[in-house]
Formats: structure tokens, C-alpha cells, sequence
């Protein structure tokens, strides 16, 4: 999440790769990695099935509560993302070696 904070750029495509400076992380034991998946982990995830298929799903990160006081209206943007495919393949989800790739997306932004 420290490279990722240093991204100076919002546009997903040219965010998207350089973010997964985090595949190393998830796989090491070390104190400061364990703590950094933690600070993934912690932000507020919740899955909406939408449709009747498997991949009719949509995942929706939180911000912290801290975050929505920090603006004058209390509101914050929303960010859609959509994955490849062009709604004919692909899913929401990595493999199990890149799991937490979609959530470290949403973490940052959230």
C-alpha cells in the first residue's frame, strides 16, 4: 500500500499493473507484510449478487467513517470498476495466487 499511495495517477488502466507491486507481499510471513494485508483486510467489503449466473456479482468497498467527515459535503465519489471480459468472460476474481488483487484495488480507493 506505500507504493500504491505514491501513485500520483487515478486512471485505472495506468494504475492497474503497477499495482500489483502487492503479489510479493501476500505471500511473505514478515511482521510489516502481515500488517499490510491487515490494513487490507480491514476495510468494509460487502457482495451484492445482482443476476441469476455465478458471475453476477458486485463487490462494493467502504471507506473508512473517518474518510466520509473529511469532506465538506460528508459525500464521497464513486468509483465503478469493471474487469475485462466485455461481459462475455473473465470474473471478478483472481486465481487463489492473486486473491487479494481485486481487493487491494478497491482498498486503495476506498
Amino acid at each position: 500500500m506505500d507504493v500504491i499511495k505514491k501513485f500520483k495517477n487515478t486512471i485505472i488502466n495506468r494504475i492497474n499493473f503497477p499495482s500489483m507491486c502487492w503479489l510479493p507481499v501476500i505471500h511473505s510471513e514478515s511482521k510489516a507484510d502481515l500488517d499490510k494485508k491487515a490494513d487490507v483486510e480491514k476495510i468494509e467489503k460487502k457482495e451484492f449478487k445482482y443476476g441469476q449466473w455465478y458471475r453476477h456479482k458486485l463487490d462494493v468497498y467502504y471507506p473508512p467513517a473517518s474518510s466520509v467527515t473529511k469532506t465538506p459535503s460528508g459525500k464521497l465519489p464513486v468509483l465503478f470498476f469493471i474487469y475485462g471480459g466485455g461481459y462475455h468472460t473473465g470474473s471478478w476474481q483472481f486465481q487463489e495466487v492473486y486473491k487479494m488483487g481485486y481487493q487491494v484495488l478497491g482498498t486503495f480507493f476506498a
